[in-house]
């Protein structure tokens, strides 16, 4: 499957794309966008579940709505805000379309992403943003998997891509390309790379010698 990369920024034009796109087929203006939690509950009758047994609760309306996994509390709860924040904001921009953010906490761990993608799957979610980490990523991928929805995740790591997840961040080869074509353009002839030597290390240095090789 072939892997798709964007910056933060793009998710957001992304998101009001969707969201655009979701307003002009339903043609009249509905009643706004709107980043709370819906509350409607489906009589039994109407309810399905998955092959766990674990009842999916649609849409009664024509919302679409998207689940938003990210670190709302925890050491990286401001990153994980400010994330929110943003997307919130593409959202009330396309007060059209009927797209409802569904945020759920992960806690910055891989355990509370998994559950963050089972509450947002049964609150009827039909695509996750997130999780920001890659262990994370990989916690969610099987929930997300089992009940069909695909994740744009907040990771910069290749290995959790693919196979419907797909990843925003720049990856850490890239940006070594991107830092050491800056240098060559501004005259440095002669750079030295500091990286541990482990997974991380290895590819920073080989996008570098990929920068360099193109000079």
């Amino acid at each position: 499957m072939r892997i798709r990369r964007a910056g933060p920024l793009i998710l957001l034009a992304a998101l009001g794309l969707t969201a655009a796109a979701c307003a002009n087929q339903q043609g009249s203006a509905g009643q706004g966008a709107t980043a709370s939690v819906p509350k409607n509950t489906l009589p039994a009758s109407s309810r399905q579940t998955d092959a766990g047994g674990t009842v999916l609760q649609p849409p009664a309306d024509d919302q679409i709505r998207v689940g938003f996994l990210a670190p709302l509390s925890g050491p990286q709860q401001a990153v994980g805000q400010a994330l929110l924040n943003a997307a919130q904001m593409a959202v009330f921009d396309q007060p059209r379309a009927k797209l409802v953010l569904l945020p759920r906490d992960t806690k910055g761990r891989p355990d509370g992403a998994a559950a963050a993608a089972s509450e947002a799957a049964v609150e009827g979610a039909v695509l996750l943003v997130g999780p920001l980490f890659a262990e994370s990523t990989r916690a969610a991928t099987p929930v997300a998997k089992s009940r069909g929805l695909g994740v744009i995740s907040f990771s910069s790591n290749r290995q959790v891509a693919g196979d419907g997840v797909y990843i925003l961040g720049f990856t850490p080869g890239e940006q070594a390309e991107r830092i050491v074509s800056y240098a060559v353009g501004s005259g440095l002839t002669r750079l030295a790379i500091l990286a541990p030597d482990n997974a991380y290390g290895t590819t920073v240095v080989q996008g570098a010698q990929r920068a360099a090789g193109r000079q």
